[in-house]
């Protein structure tokens, strides 16, 4: 399997883990992306503080999705 393909595929476990309310998968998956997230939000708003703010409310979004997909039973 190439690498990315691979990549993409321990992204879905921690995803389909994080939509049953692991929390520990959600917080790998933050602790993958949060950076990327924040340097996007930079780059589209070219402000610190907001892009930061930004980035947080995506991940709260984010866990709110995760949580209401658990409840769903998806």
């Amino acid at each position: 399997m190439a690498k990315s393909n691979t990549r993409a595929a321990s992204d879905q476990t921690l995803v389909d883990r994080a939509s049953g309310r692991d929390r520990e998968a959600f917080g790998e998956l933050y602790d993958q992306y949060v950076m990327s997230v924040c340097e996007h939000m930079y780059c589209l708003v070219n402000d610190r503080q907001l892009a930061e703010d930004l980035t947080a409310q995506t991940f709260l979004q984010a866990l709110q999705a995760c949580s209401q997909a658990g409840t769903r039973g998806w």
